[in-house]
């Protein structure tokens, strides 16, 4: 397997840019403006800093008015990965009527069919009103506006020049298209990217380019054959190497990614602990053992820079945030698969994860590179003929399997735990007693002569307490407890969607608890993300 990808390739993630269009209804040449939308979508990459790991497709943002808003959505829709979110002014068969024919009425019709989301106005106020709201709206949703306007004043409210002004005003990146005067272009740059869509076009990024270690390559191949399963016979009557074959690519490297960063996390977090440990037992060392020598002082303060130092390269380097983010796009990918399988319209099916319908709108980039790939799936529509197929597959390789992987990663959190925290109860009596014998240590005359025993219980008296309050400190960052009674709770449910599995009958029923199924898995994630989110690296003051 390759450790790099370059853009486009198998399982690579686009960005998705949001194409805003305003412009006139009446346009001179059709042909020639389709010609010079064609080069302003061309150039939107070049506006983008850094965009080589990652591929770009288009959503326009439309009111699909004649005109302008329709030549910019013909033209994105006929782009690989193209998408059309439409912004009405009116309810759509209000708004219809305002088209000059029938034959503009039918194109109206079929392009809102085409549309991923749909937002309709109300009929609150003028018209003049509604078409200003949605133009409106048009320039927040975009990150790049796109007006086909003469550069005339606007003949009534909410006309091209009023969102224009608008848009530059939010600084919107513009491209302004001029139907008069020779057929010039021109671009504002505004302010580029937002905040957000800037943070998630980088998280992507990072994802795509991030290398992986050849000696990990074995790992697709297993997680490929754990998904594929021959063995199990309704394999060969569903496609499963094609689907399997769609979502490996991403759904490894996030798997592969989210291991290397937690490694890499709780490798840095013990080693605090240690430098942590190392610097007090140092000071016991340095007063009890050798009061004379206080440069020694010095190897405690090269361990507390060297502790402060990795904590402050961990807060810009996010380890943490990369370990949970690719951790929760692999578990979101996985149920996708599966979900594939059923032919589970995300979009239409009420009972699908929450969150991930594709055309939602989120800061989150891993619900955002989800839907990408989602996008991409190999189209595939079973029959009520393969539901016993269905059943047999989903109940052997995703829900015992995942029963597997739940009871055995909570019998080894249990025993964690208990290891731990007995550990801390053998510390706290090891420092009772030593304290305890220290303070019946005897000495005589006037000038007391300390016993070598009596630096040794000291210095115990001072380390032992250190010690027992990191392996407690462990406890609290793992949360082994709280993670094992999580896994347990999804054993049980899994149990019972098991049941639900095996007695649907019908296409639906069975595309209904597969819903459920991948609904409780990113509950089950979202909760696990929320108890790790909490416990970043902090220095142990």
């Amino acid at each position: 397997m390759s450790d790099k990808r370059g853009p486009g390739g198998p399982g690579s993630i686009p960005f998705r840019m949001r194409v805003g269009v305003t412009g006139h209804r009446d346009l001179p040449d059709d042909a020639s403006l389709q010609a010079r939308i064609r080069e302003a979508l061309d150039r939107v990459p070049g506006l983008i800093p850094n965009v080589r790991h990652t591929p770009l497709v288009f959503t326009a943002i439309s009111a699909l008015a004649e005109g302008a808003d329709r030549l910019v959505a013909r033209e994105i829709l006929s782009r690989p990965g193209g998408d059309l979110e439409a912004v009405l002014p009116l309810p759509s068969k209000e708004y219809a009527t305002d088209f000059q024919s029938e034959r503009s009425r039918e194109e109206f019709e079929r392009l809102l069919e085409s549309a991923s989301s749909v937002e309709a106005g109300p009929l609150l106020g003028s018209r003049e009103e509604a078409y200003e709201r949605a133009g409106r709206q048009v320039v927040r949703r975009a990150d790049i506006l796109i007006a086909l306007w003469d550069g005339e004043a606007s003949g009534g409210q909410g006309g091209t020049a009023e969102i224009v002004a608008y848009a530059l005003g939010q600084g919107v990146p513009t491209i302004w298209i001029h139907t008069e005067g020779g057929g010039r272009t021109e671009l504002h740059p505004g302010l580029g990217l937002r905040r957000e869509r800037a943070g998630t076009l980088r998280s992507i990024q990072r994802f795509e380019a991030a290398r992986l270690p050849r000696r990990l390559a074995a790992r697709n191949i297993e997680t490929h054959a754990t998904l594929v399963r021959p063995d199990i016979p309704a394999t060969g009557e569903l496609p499963v190497g094609t689907l399997a074959a769609w979502v490996q690519p991403g759904f490894v490297r996030a798997d592969l990614l989210a291991l290397r960063y937690r490694n890499w996390f709780f490798g840095l977090a013990y080693t605090v602990i240690v430098l942590a440990l190392a610097a007090v037992a140092t000071a016991g060392a340095v007063a009890v053992f050798f009061p004379a020598r206080p440069r020694f002082a010095l190897v405690e303060l090269g361990l507390l820079t060297a502790l402060l130092a990795i904590v402050a390269a961990e807060r810009v380097v996010r380890i943490h945030d990369r370990w949970i983010d690719c951790r929760l796009l692999a578990e979101r990918l996985r149920s996708s698969f599966f979900l594939a399988l059923t032919g589970l319209n995300l979009r239409e099916h009420a009972e699908g994860p929450p969150g991930d319908e594709p055309g939602a709108f989120t800061a989150d980039w891993t619900s955002q590179a989800h839907e990408e790939l989602w996008r991409l799936r190999p189209p595939f529509a079973p029959t009520e003929a393969d539901v016993p197929a269905l059943r047999e597959y989903l109940s052997a390789v995703w829900i015992a399997d995942q029963i597997r992987y739940h009871t055995k990663r909570r019998g080894r959190l249990g025993r964690w735990h208990q290891v731990l925290h007995r550990t801390a109860e053998i510390l706290f009596g090891l420092t009772f007693v030593a304290a305890l014998l220290h303070g019946l240590e005897r000495t005589e005359g006037p000038e007391i002569a300390v016993s070598a025993s009596a630096h040794w219980l000291t210095f115990a008296s001072i380390a032992l307490p250190a010690i027992g309050a990191a392996v407690t400190g462990v406890v609290g960052q793992r949360e082994f407890q709280r993670h094992a009674e999580r896994n347990r709770r999804m054993v049980r449910n899994l149990a019972r969607r098991t049941r639900d599995l095996l007695e649907a009958e019908s296409l639906e029923r069975l595309r209904a608890v597969a819903a459920e199924i991948a609904r409780n898995a990113l509950e089950e994630n979202s909760d696990w993300r929320g108890v790790e989110w909490i416990h970043e690296m902090e220095p142990p003051y």
